[in-house]
Order: C-alpha cells, then sequence, then structure tokens
C-alpha cells in the first residue's frame, strides 16, 4: 500500500486510526513524522493541513466527512429555526 498523503508514492507503514476506530490515512515514515511533529508542537494550523493531505486532499477529506458535515448541516438548521420562534427582532 502507497501513502496516502497527496501526491506521495512512497510504501505506507502507519495506518491512522480516528477515535471511532475508522481508518482515515496510511501514511509513510516521513508524513508520519510531519504529522507527529505539528502535533507535538501544538501547530493546529498545520495540523488541520496535515489531516487534510493525509486524507488524499480536500475533495477527498470532505468525502469521507460528509457524513457528519450533513449531521452538522441539519442541526445547526434547527437550532435557527428554534431560535426563530422566541427572537422578537424579526429574523
Amino acid at each position: 500500500m502507497t501513502c496516502t498523503w497527496v501526491d506521495c508514492t512512497e510504501a505506507a507503514a502507519h495506518p491512522q486510526i480516528g477515535k471511532d476506530g475508522k481508518q482515515w490515512a496510511h501514511l509513510c515514515q516521513a508524513h508520519h513524522d510531519q504529522l507527529e511533529g505539528h502535533i507535538k508542537n501544538g501547530e493546529a494550523k498545520h495540523v488541520l493541513s496535515a489531516w487534510v493531505r493525509a486524507q488524499g486532499g480536500s475533495k477527498k477529506a470532505t468525502e469521507a466527512m460528509r457524513p457528519e458535515i450533513e449531521k452538522a448541516t441539519k442541526l445547526f438548521g434547527a437550532l435557527i429555526e428554534a431560535r426563530k420562534k422566541f427572537d422578537t427582532r424579526g429574523w
């Protein structure tokens, strides 16, 4: 298996498993070390960027997150509608 990082063709040796138990990426040593370095240093911007690249890019990352995005969209819609019932400013 090759590394899932955008444009990487190195052999992958480090599966990345989420809290839900699902594998979200499979990284080569160099990209694994890069991601770990960003995490250890608390570099949030770089961690998020690496997380997207590790999944193969933004399109693939978005597709992988689609169920969560849809749930959040419905929740926010419901919250807005509920607020409209109690808001006297006339949304």
